[in-house]
């Protein structure tokens, strides 16, 4: 990959990683420094945590083990812990456009711009199936009532702003910058998205809910990614899977919180891990699938499409690096 490619006319998701500059050490250097400034912005939360830490006297791990500190401020706890996809994002944003001189919008869609209604519609069905899987399949005494207007209504907030973020930091880089340049080298789309739905999927371990049941969680999470990439591939950009990941997470922190999941929050009901994983994998599959199926026929997907070309269109003209 000694050439970059200058482009004309808009291309299909894929094709757009022909764009701009695309040396293999700025992949590579793109990726090292995404994460490093990704790890950086851990030093708040780590902070946090040394801070209660020593005013407590418990240890680190109480943060993830499913015993969370009482006393402690879980809303300044989440805002920290989603602080780094902050500054991922800001510095994937950077680095696409400084280091591989190509637009941001590249990376996230094959479309001429974002398409906010395709978010939108990923949010809203997310959010639906979410709800039907848990006020429809879970027994009522597995869900705990909550409600702290004190607590609700700033991580509404804070969920509301945060989490979109977050989830769309991870879905441009593993399935937006990621894949796309996994099909540089591959020159496919399904072996890219087989990867990348590994490696997100591989990146989520250290959560605490694999300690649970750990082959049931790692389901749960490939079926995810197997979602979110699907979406990702077959619609051409990944609108429609940030709105799938948001609605995920932000159901998660302000509907229901497993209180031994990863950041148990100050949400309108709370469980725990036990009774939602009784139903896995089967409710979760169920549910990937209804999810998927919803989604392919109002856009009228077609299967066709993880097999066809990801070659640059003949608009794109090969200059020097």
């Amino acid at each position: 990959m000694r050439q970059n490619l200058t482009v004309g006319t808009a291309e299909m998701f894929f094709q757009k990683a022909y764009e701009g500059r695309n040396a293999w050490w700025r992949w590579l250097l793109t990726i090292v420094l995404t994460l490093s400034l990704w790890l950086l912005g851990h030093i708040p939360a780590v902070a946090f945590i040394e801070a209660v830490r020593q005013r407590l006297a418990v240890g680190a791990e109480a943060f993830f083990s499913g015993e969370f500190p009482p006393d402690v401020d879980r809303n300044l706890f989440l805002f920290v812990a989603l602080l780094p996809f902050v500054v991922a994002f800001f510095a994937l944003w950077l680095l696409v456009r400084w280091i591989h001189r190509k637009p941001f919008l590249s990376v996230i869609t094959g479309r001429p711009r974002f398409d906010w209604s395709r978010a939108l519609v990923g949010f809203v069905v997310g959010l639906a199936v979410s709800a039907i899987g848990t006020f429809a399949i879970l027994p009522g005494d597995a869900l705990t009532w909550q409600f702290s207007p004190s607590g609700f209504w700033p991580l509404l907030a804070i969920a509301l702003v945060m989490i979109p973020i977050q989830s769309a930091t991870e879905e441009i880089f593993f399935r937006g910058y990621l894949m796309q340049g996994l099909s540089l080298i591959l020159k496919n789309k399904i072996a890219p998205l087989i990867i990348v739905t590994l490696l997100f999927s591989l990146a989520h371990l250290g959560n605490p809910e694999f300690a649970a049941t750990y082959n049931k969680v790692l389901v749960v999470y490939l079926l995810l990614s197997v979602l979110f990439g699907l979406c990702a591939v077959m619609d051409d950009g990944l609108e429609i899977s940030c709105g799938l990941h948001a609605s995920n997470n932000i159901f998660l922190a302000v509907v229901l919180s497993p209180e031994d999941g990863s950041l148990p929050s100050y949400s309108l009901f709370t469980t725990h891990l036990a009774p939602v994983l009784k139903y896995s994998p089967w409710l979760d599959i169920a549910l990937t699938v209804l999810t998927f199926g919803v989604l392919a026929v109002m856009y009228r997907w077609r299967f066709a499409t993880l097999t066809e070309s990801t070659a640059p269109p003949k608009a794109l003209q090969p200059v020097q690096v």
